[in-house]
Order: structure tokens, then C-alpha cells, then sequence
């Protein structure tokens, strides 16, 4: 199974390891930066092509791993390829691959933030193709990939996108208000790992709607005058907590 890159961050990085360790032949890297593409082809063994229109067309996949923003002008430059063209967008559509005659989506539901990935199998992969036969071929590279293979509509991998920005940008975002709340004032923010762990290990086994705590379900005003108080330097905080606050106590009825 031969497989191109065209870019070389962090989900191409990701990639690319995977591949390798299920014996895939990566045979070479495009990337819009030389230097980047030349760090990332001796990382892992292979070529480094310099213009897009060298790319060779006989390969079984190529992956588009640029920025969403990129997707389509970089499959107008592709040349026509005989292989399966693939990006790995959650929220664009498959058509912005539309002049490939081969064309489809693998979306995986995670987040890579530092280039590496141990644990490739586990992440779920959701996939779209324009065709029957496309959706075989991608959904054979996927199953190597991953243990988890979903194939979606469009709308449907848009919706997961959207829910997958709520779970982690904005429960991270939750975290870095807190943690600069504390850091403000010397405290220390890995105190609150143990609760943060066990938020996630509960809804592992109940919905988030049942396992929901704290003074905003409990209708605890004294608490939440208390919060909004401490937060008065805080406007942006502030607001957040009282959106979040009014969010709770409209869906717990």
C-alpha cells in the first residue's frame, strides 16, 4: 500500500507514523515550506518532492493534511491521480476534492497538539467517499489505521465536529480560565487534576446530563453570588460562569 503526504504539521506527522507502523510505503512529502518537508521526509525514510506538479500519480492514497483553508486550492494544483485523495477535515466538505476522480474523507475524532500519537488504533475514524467503490478503498486504509471505523454523511461529521469543539477546545478553555485564575494568586492548578479525572472516568459510564454537580444545578445562590463576587475583576470569567451557570439551570429544568 503506497501512500503520499502533502503537508507535514502535526496530523501529517501523526500519519505518517501510523502508516509506517502497519508496514505502509510512504513514498514521499510535499509541503509549501522545503525546510519543513525536508526535516519531515528524514524523519521517516522518505522523499521530498519540491513542486506539487511532480507529485507521481500511480500511488494508492494521498493524504491532504493541510489546514482547512487549504484543502481545495491545494487539490486544484494536484495533478490527476490515479489513487484515492483523501483530507482529513472534520467540518469541510468532500467536494472541495471533486476534481479527483477518487475522493473521500477520514475524520479522526482527537486532537493532536504535540506532533506525536501512541495510540493511533483507539482514536475513532469517521470516513466519507464519493462513490461505493472509493468508500471501500478508504475504508480498507482505515481499518488498518484504527479500531474504531465509522462511515458518516457529511452533516453527520460536521455535527460530531461540533460536539468534539465543545468537549475538548471548550473544556480546555474551561481549564486555562482556571488555571489563570489560581496562578494569579500563587495557587496551584494540579490540585484540580483528581476532579478533572474523575469527571471524564464517570461520564466513561453515565450521560454528562446525569452526572452533572455543582451550585448552578443545585439552584445554590448564596454559592454562585459568592463566585460572581470573586470574579469581579474578571469580566470575560465572569460572563463565561454566568452563561455556563444559566446553561445548566435551563436543561436541568
Amino acid at each position: 500500500m503506497k501512500i503520499g503526504i502533502i503537508g507535514s504539521g502535526k496530523l501529517a506527522t501523526v500519519l505518517a507514523a501510523a502508516c509506517i507502523q502497519e508496514k505502509m510505503l510512504l513514498e514521499f512529502v510535499h509541503s509549501k515550506t522545503k525546510s519543513h518537508a525536508l526535516a519531515f521526509a528524514n524523519k521517516f525514510g522518505t522523499h521530498c518532492i519540491d513542486s506539487i506538479q511532480e507529485i507521481p500519480c500511480h500511488l494508492d492514497y494521498y493524504f491532504v493534511c493541510v489546514n482547512d483553508d487549504s484543502i481545495e486550492k491545494v487539490a486544484q494544483m494536484l495533478p490527476i491521480l490515479n489513487g484515492t485523495v483523501i483530507h482529513f477535515s472534520g467540518s469541510q466538505p468532500i467536494e472541495l476534492l471533486n476534481n479527483h476522480h477518487q475522493y473521500g474523507v477520514i475524520w479522526p475524532i482527537q486532537s493532536f497538539s504535540n506532533g506525536t500519537f501512541n495510540t493511533f488504533k483507539q482514536i475513532p475514524l469517521l470516513i466519507e467517499a464519493n462513490s461505493e467503490n472509493t468508500l471501500e478503498k478508504i475504508k480498507k486504509i482505515a481499518d488498518l489505521l484504527s479500531e474504531s471505523v465509522l462511515q458518516v454523511n457529511e452533516n453527520e461529521r460536521k455535527l460530531y465536529h461540533l460536539a468534539a469543539t465543545f468537549v475538548n477546545n471548550f473544556s480546555n478553555h474551561m481549564c486555562t480560565q482556571a488555571a489563570f485564575l489560581l496562578n494569579k494568586e500563587k495557587l496551584h492548578f494540579n490540585l484540580l487534576l483528581p476532579i478533572l479525572n474523575e469527571t471524564v472516568r464517570k461520564i466513561e459510564t453515565l450521560s454528562p446530563l446525569e452526572t452533572q454537580t455543582g451550585p448552578a444545578i443545585r439552584h445554590d445562590l448564596k454559592t454562585i453570588e459568592t463566585h460572581l463576587d470573586l470574579l469581579h475583576d474578571e469580566p470575560n470569567a465572569k460572563e463565561i460562569y454566568q452563561v455556563i451557570t444559566r446553561s445548566i439551570q435551563q436543561i436541568h429544568g
